[in-house]
């Protein structure tokens, strides 16, 4: 049995399929640049567009809501990937890309996330986790859930835990 493969300019490739797999064409003359300029206009495109999700992916800026909650402590630059689960008291999402969270023990952590988690600081919203490890940890998923409907609002990546320190009264 016969079939035609391709047409390549002046020659019909035909081979029977017995043989196994057609053999590899060959670029026209001239043809080959114009290829590798499409390649590598293309390259360029994808390497703008990641630069451009890396920009994006900075550290959000503080809400003035966030700033307002947060002046009652001080950043310590103390990084920890988990938190156990059991020493959590309570996770308080002060705006959409900021949960600050207290321990049992009384310390505070700030979780800045990369991404807006939609929803996390409305009233009536819980945040929700699963994780088998008993630790919250950088790179796991938490979802915003509505109190009153029990649907998913958002959902985002945690990122590492700050540290924070009560911040020193101020004197007058």
């Amino acid at each position: 049995m016969i079939s035609i493969i391709s047409r390549v300019p002046e020659i019909w490739l035909i081979y029977a399929l017995t043989q196994g797999a057609p053999p590899r064409q060959r670029p026209r003359a001239g043809r080959t640049e114009e290829v590798m300029k499409k390649n590598l206009l293309l390259a360029g495109m994808i390497a703008l567009a990641g630069a451009g999700c890396a920009t994006a992916a900075s550290k959000p800026e503080l809400s003035e809501k966030a700033a307002e909650r947060l002046s009652a402590f001080k950043q310590t630059g103390e990084m920890r990937s988990c938190l156990s689960l059991t020493q959590i008291r309570s996770i308080d999402a002060i705006d959409d890309y900021h949960f600050l969270i207290e321990t049992r023990n009384g310390d505070h952590y700030l979780n800045s996330l990369s991404n807006r988690c939609s929803g996390a600081s409305r009233t009536g919203n819980y945040i929700q986790y699963k994780t088998s490890i008993n630790q919250l940890c950088s790179g796991q998923i938490v979802t915003v859930v509505d109190n009153m409907t029990d649907m998913t609002t958002g959902s985002c990546g945690l990122n590492e835990f700050e540290k924070l320190e009560d911040a020193p009264a101020e004197e007058n």
